[in-house]
């Protein structure tokens, strides 16, 4: 399994809904390039191949999700009470 790209594979009624599935995809920031490879007509549509190559993502720059710790953070010490 690649971990940096993804290739969609699909069909539809017409090459413009292909390229703007395409266009639409661009607008993702994580993604670094969109490639149609391939696009063959079977009697009422269209066969497509879309390939996506994803940005690299270094450690020290993935965002924690809410409520999660960064993986580059030390836990907080937990506050003991002395008596």
């Amino acid at each position: 399994m690649y971990t940096d790209n993804i290739q969609i594979i699909g069909y539809s009624k017409d090459k413009w809904a292909i390229a703007q599935l395409g266009k639409s995809l661009e607008t993702i920031e994580d993604f670094h390039e969109i490639f149609i490879s391939n696009i063959s007509s079977e009697e009422l549509y269209y066969n497509f191949v879309l390939n996506i190559s994803l940005k690299d993502v270094k450690e020290n720059e993935q965002k924690p999700i809410e409520g999660e710790e960064s993986p580059n953070e030390e836990p907080e010490p937990e506050e003991t009470n002395k008596e």
